[in-house]
C-alpha cells in the first residue's frame, strides 16, 4: 500500500502574519500607521510623508517631526494632498518643506500652528481653504454660479510669518478661511491666483520682504501693508498683477 505525504499548509498562514507584523511595501515605498497617522516611507533618503488620519475622530493634531520604524528614524517632511478632512487644531513641525494640495480641507479647522523653524517651501493648491455647498441653486445673468446653505471654513488663526524658507503660495491657498490678517515671509516669491480672496471675510496682508514677490495673481485682499521703503516695488507689482 503507497502512503501519500502531504506537506503541511503553511504558506497562506505565514503570508498572513508577514502582512500582520511587517509594513506594506509597494514600488519602492512602505506604508505604515505610527499612532493616528498614517505615512508613506522613503527608504532611501529616510523621510515620511503624512498621507492622513487612521483615527477618524481625531479633531486636535500635533504632526510629529520624526517617527520610527524598527530600529531606523524617519524625518516627516512632506503632507499629502487630501490627507485631512476633519481637524479642528492642527501644530505642524519645522520639519515639513511641503503641504499639499487641499491637505487640510477641513470646515471645521480653525487654527494652524506652525513650528518655530519652519522649513516650509511650499503650500499647495487650497492647501487651507474651501468651503461646503449644500445646496445649489442655479447661474446667475452674468454666468457666475449661486449657492444657498454655504458653509465657510472656520480658519482664523495661522502663524506663516515662522515659515520664513517659504516660497510658493499655491492657487487659492487660503480661499474662503476666515482668517483677518496674514503674514508673508520675505522669502515668499510665488503667489498663487485668489490666494486670499474672500468678499464676506476682509484679510489684511502683511508683507515682510522689502522686495516683492516675482509672482503675485489676483492677491484680493483688503488691505495690503508692505515696508515703507518698498512701497513703489509693490504698487507697481500689484498695479501689473492679473
Amino acid at each position: 500500500m503507497t502512503k501519500t505525504y502531504q506537506k503541511p499548509r503553511l504558506t497562506a498562514t505565514l503570508f498572513l502574519l508577514a502582512a500582520l507584523l511587517f509594513p506594506i511595501k509597494s514600488l519602492g515605498e512602505t506604508t505604515i500607521t505610527v499612532g493616528d497617522l498614517n505615512y508613506v516611507l522613503n527608504e532611501e533618503a529616510k523621510t515620511a510623508e503624512v498621507t492622513g488620519c487612521s483615527n477618524g475622530s481625531v479633531s486636535n493634531l500635533e504632526i510629529p517631526g520624526s517617527i520610527q520604524s524598527g530600529e531606523v528614524t524617519y524625518t516627516v517632511t512632506s503632507i499629502k494632498a487630501n490627507a485631512f478632512s476633519a481637524l479642528t487644531n492642527v501644530t505642524i513641525p519645522a520639519s515639513v518643506e511641503t503641504i499639499g494640495d487641499h491637505a487640510f480641507k477641513a470646515e471645521t479647522l480653525k487654527t494652524v500652528t506652525f513650528e518655530e523653524g519652519s522649513k516650509l517651501k511650499s503650500i499647495g493648491a487650497g492647501a487651507f481653504a474651501g468651503f461646503k455647498i449644500n445646496e445649489f441653486v442655479g447661474e446667475d445673468v452674468d454666468g457666475s454660479q449661486i449657492y444657498e446653505d454655504v458653509e465657510y471654513f472656520q480658519l482664523t488663526s495661522i502663524n506663516l510669518e515662522v515659515c520664513t524658507q517659504l516660497e510658493t503660495i499655491g492657487n487659492e491657498a487660503f480661499h474662503y478661511s476666515k482668517l483677518s490678517k496674514i503674514i508673508i515671509p520675505a522669502s515668499v516669491n510665488t503667489i498663487g491666483k485668489d490666494a486670499f480672496a474672500d468678499p464676506y471675510h476682509p484679510l489684511t496682508v502683511k508683507f515682510r520682504g522689502t522686495t516683492p514677490p516675482t509672482s503675485v495673481a489676483n492677491l484680493n485682499a483688503a488691505k495690503i501693508l508692505v515696508p515703507a521703503s518698498a512701497l513703489a516695488a509693490y504698487q507697481e507689482k500689484f498695479a501689473n498683477s492679473t
